[in-house]
């Protein structure tokens, strides 16, 4: 029986942080570094538990990248198409979602050799908030009077959303 072994796939491994809220939110996630800062946006969406309904962009040292023209002084605006995350110099950028304005702090911990040749959730700490509600400040409030809507966090469910999603 002949087996067909694919190659490695180059990724690494990120830490992504919502900031702004009291409660930990937090995935940690492996992705190829061929994938485009557009796919890391579509990773970071099922990884986190949110639902795609907003624009997004990346903020980097020197660039802003979205889909759309977003402008930011003293940044230089880029398609998120159009950067693949292994071309990316510095370890650390963020990640701002929906007009509520939800800010994470995505961290590269290390590059890594995939078994998988799409992304996967390796560990993660809290459940996303709702897109629409609100923003940190009502997500912090709903924390503190202990107001539990928030859907349980599945990993098993995210990993296999990606697997679906990147294959």
């Amino acid at each position: 029986i002949y087996i067909h072994r694919r190659d490695s796939v180059d990724g690494t491994k990120l830490k992504v942080q919502l900031i702004e809220v009291d409660e930990t939110v937090e995935r940690i996630l492996e992705i190829s570094k061929e994938y485009t800062f557009k796919q890391l946006h579509t990773a970071l969406q099922i990884a986190m538990g949110w639902k795609d309904l907003e624009e997004y962009y990346f903020l980097t040292k020197d660039f802003v990248l979205s889909e759309v023209d977003y402008r930011i002084e003293e940044y230089e605006f880029v398609f998120s198409d159009q950067v693949k995350l292994g071309e990316l110099k510095e370890k650390r950028f963020q990640y701002f979602y929906d007009g509520d304005l939800w800010k994470h702090t995505i961290e590269i911990l290390e590059d890594t050799v995939l078994e998988n040749d799409y992304p996967q959730v390796l560990e993660y700490k809290g459940r996303c908030p709702m897109e629409e509600y609100g923003g940190p400040a009502v997500y912090n409030e709903m924390v503190k009077e202990n107001i539990s809507i928030l859907p349980a966090y599945d990993k098993d469910e995210a990993n296999h959303i990606l697997e679906i999603s990147f294959k």
